[in-house]
């Protein structure tokens, strides 16, 4: 059996949302790296370069469609983004059509992400007052940028 990491943090992600831990508070915040890949050969399923993001970037499309009481931003951090996610629901239970939903992501190609990431992805500058901003649960208006 092969492992491939970038499926584990897809999983991971997904599963910390439901069992965020003992030590969870209300407050908790799961981050998830590679969210904004770089171009098609870095976020490739298969690794064919020496950088490589893989497929992350599918949890932000998959998370906005089908679990919309979660709360999504990206911060623009080099070289390929940091994805915050709160208001965590251990009591959401995985359906069939959240499993099924999660199979067709992983079949979605790199022209989804180039033409709908406007749609789906919600981007802060790299900037600590930014992301001091949004944890805190203010929106930061001044320099927020929806659709990358």
């Amino acid at each position: 059996m092969n492992f491939d990491p970038r499926q584990a943090v897809l999983h991971g992600a997904v599963a910390s949302m439901r069992f965020p831990g003992p030590n969870a508070q209300p407050g908790s915040v799961i981050a998830v790296h590679d969210t904004m890949p770089l171009d098609e050969e870095t976020a490739a399923r298969v690794r064919r370069s020496k950088f490589h993001t893989g497929d992350v970037w599918k949890i932000v499309p998959f998370l906005k469609s089908d679990r919309p009481g979660l709360e999504l931003v990206t911060v623009r951090t080099a070289p390929s983004g940091l994805t915050l996610i709160r208001h965590l629901d251990p009591s959401h239970a995985r359906s069939q059509e959240e499993l099924e939903a999660l199979g067709r992501l992983r079949e979605s190609p790199w022209e989804y992400y180039k033409q709908h990431r406007h749609e789906f992805l919600e981007t802060i500058p790299n900037q600590r007052e930014a992301v001091a901003s949004w944890l805190s649960g203010r929106t930061y208006d001044q320099h927020c940028n929806s659709g990358v």
